[in-house]
């Protein structure tokens, strides 16, 4: 398909670029065919959403321009707010393009945080004179490129970015004294961020906690097997047995065809909890597991920019 025979509306997805691999494979065994691809991002009028995106727009378009001035005419004469240019390639055209129009400053982020997307459009260009733009995003950030400050001391290890861009994505945070449960934790990345939000943390794995983290406020810590846990213990080892279990979070290792019964006790609780859990791979992925679990209701799988060969599980 050439570029001027694109259809009105269209799905965009971008790929990590460092695994095209499975990407491709992904696409290969799922049976979605992108009828357009660039760089590591394609182009898709399937309802099929890969897991392999940090970022998709569900509704996007394409506009033709023969010069920047018309193309910010465009662009100022659609219902949006503000535009948050990428740029993957033609980078001093998109700048010319962006100082016409109103673009938010960069946003770095020193810690995970809600980021409101009403009003705010994205584009990029897909040659010299070809717009692709969209008036809804998918992602807190256009194309999943989140700008993080990091932590030089604190953390014990850099896994806690993974959550920072989690939560961010997520749209919710926790609360002061919600009740939260961390598997895996250990050496305690996603601890520290949860007790730096103030949530009260059961943290669970067979290794030790790094003490500077055990001695965090509403640190609770249980070394035992993650799969013999009980929802009840949670609430016991906490002291909180009115207050339930609002998030459940994992950063273990653990083949994804076990995620589901590690999952099935706490499924069942009422009210259910928020999920965030990392889907680690040895090898190709597990695309089998992967649908299983994006058929829970409310149950998203993607790629974080933070992520290396595994995907997030997000449940809301």
């Amino acid at each position: 398909m050439t570029r001027s025979a694109f259809p009105s509306q269209f799905q965009v997805y971008f790929h990590p670029e460092d695994w095209m691999g499975e990407v491709l494979n992904e696409q290969k065994e799922r049976g979605i065919h992108p009828f357009f691809s660039w760089k590591s991002i394609s182009f898709s009028q399937e309802i099929k959403k890969p897991f392999w995106v940090v970022d998709h727009w569900v509704d996007a378009s394409l506009f033709r321009f023969e010069s920047i001035t018309e193309a910010a005419r465009f662009l100022k004469s659609l219902p949006v707010k503000k535009w948050s240019p990428l740029a993957f390639d033609f980078h001093r055209r998109t700048q010319l393009l962006s100082e016409k129009i109103n673009t938010p400053r960069l946003l770095t982020l020193s810690g995970p945080a809600f980021i409101p997307q009403d009003g705010i459009g994205s584009f990029f260009l897909l040659d010299e004179n070809t717009l692709i733009y969209t008036l809804k995003l998918s992602a807190p950030v256009p194309g999943g490129l989140f700008r993080f400050q990091e932590e030089k001391s604190g953390p014990p290890s850099r896994a806690y970015l993974k959550l920072w861009e989690a939560l961010s994505r997520f749209g919710e945070l926790p609360k002061p004294g919600d009740l939260t449960l961390d598997l895996g934790s250990c050496p305690g990345g996603w601890t520290y961020v949860l007790s730096r939000l103030g949530a009260t943390v059961v943290s669970v794995d067979g290794a030790n906690l790094d003490p500077a983290v055990l001695k965090m406020t509403g640190v609770h810590y249980l070394k035992k097997d993650a799969f013999k846990l009980k929802p009840e213990e949670v609430l016991q080892i906490s002291g909180s047995n009115e207050t339930p279990l609002g998030w459940f979070f994992s950063d273990m290792i653990c083949d994804p065809d076990r995620v589901e019964s590690l999952l099935e006790p706490w499924l069942k609780l009422n009210p259910r909890p928020h999920f965030i859990i990392t889907l680690k791979f040895k090898g190709k992925t597990d695309l089998k597991s992967c649908e299983k679990l994006a058929r829970i209701p409310g149950a998203e799988i993607i790629h974080l920019s933070q992520n290396k060969h595994e995907l997030c599980f997000i449940l809301h």
